[in-house]
């Protein structure tokens, strides 16, 4: 999600006549190898070791970068969910805060704090911690509130940029066919079994992708670009993440949110008038066979896009 996120605002502005880099601070240290590899599931050591390699290939080939912080006329911060000090999964720095920036327009796009609470935050990085930038944009309602306390700047929301770029155009067509995608860090016991219970019903097989899952049967190691052709192909989509969702909008997929409580995917589906596919106690066939109506949905994006 984070690298696409990030491809996409890189091409529409390169598409606007820029010339783009992105800023990778450091290169990965052991310890932040053994903790993308989540030893702790040895059975999928190997999986792990290839989707990093593939997101990495991806890296190289897609996006130019820089160690240091270029000197640009404009520093665009974001989009994912840099500024939740509570996530654990990545190194905080001040930089996402527009501190140490020494170029020309600070601004943020469409940025989040995912589910972190404003008193995380101010410890982080302090109740000034907005006075370094000229510009705030953010993705969610929940972050526009923390941003508002912090800043007398107008803060705007803003649509997550993959919702800017036309992916369908690059999807390429997949080997498989008649299956289920499913994508999450983790799924409920419940909720496994009503997607298996999916998957007897319409006969497709369950493939999952990104995050390996012993119940599922077929688990891919790609890389981003691929994530985007096995999205495409799927009779439908099943996922508890912001971009399973985001890219099965943007693909026009069927498909099931089970709610694990993230604002940022009620935020998108209450937008977008698809919050009835959010999943508590439902089974999932229902929701597939009722159709999405992706010419409202397109309207309903359309001043979002603008904007």
């Amino acid at each position: 999600g984070a690298f696409l996120q990030a491809y996409a605002l890189g091409k529409k502005l390169e598409n606007m006549g820029h010339t783009i880099t992105f800023y990778c601070p450091t290169k990965h240290s052991l310890m932040d190898a053994v903790h993308m590899l989540h030893l702790r599931e040895s059975q999928f050591i190997k999986y792990r070791i290839n989707l990093i390699w593939n997101y990495l290939s991806d890296l190289r080939k897609f996006f130019r970068t820089s160690s240091t912080l270029p000197t640009a006329s404009l520093t665009i911060i974001g989009s994912d969910e840099v500024w939740n000090a509570e996530n654990t999964n990545f190194h905080h720095s001040d930089v996402y805060v527009g501190k140490g920036i020494q170029s020309g327009k600070v601004a943020t796009y469409a940025i989040s704090a995912g589910s972190c609470s404003m008193q995380s935050f101010e410890r982080l990085y302090g109740k000034d911690a907005l006075s370094n930038l000229d510009f705030v944009s953010v993705r969610d309602h929940h972050t526009m509130t923390i941003a508002e306390r912090l800043t007398d700047k107008t803060v705007t929301e803003c649509l997550d940029p993959t919702y800017i770029f036309d992916f369908s155009s690059m999807a390429k067509k997949v080997s498989l066919n008649d299956y289920i995608l499913v994508y999450g860090y983790t799924f409920y016991e419940s909720e496994i079994c009503r997607v298996c219970e999916l998957s007897k019903q319409t006969g497709a097989k369950i493939v999952a992708i990104g995050f390996p899952h012993e119940w599922a049967d077929i688990n891919l190691s790609v890389g981003p670009m691929e994530f985007i052709d096995y999205v495409n192909g799927a009779n439908c989509v099943v996922t508890a993440t912001f971009h399973g969702t985001a890219f099965s909008i943007l693909l026009k997929k069927q498909f099931a949110v089970f709610d694990h409580g993230l604002n940022k995917i009620k935020d998108i589906l209450i937008k977008t008038g698809l919050d009835s596919r959010l999943v508590t106690d439902d089974e999932l066939k229902p929701i597939m066979d009722s159709r999405i109506d992706y010419c409202m949905v397109d309207e309903k994006l359309k001043p979002m896009r603008k904007q």
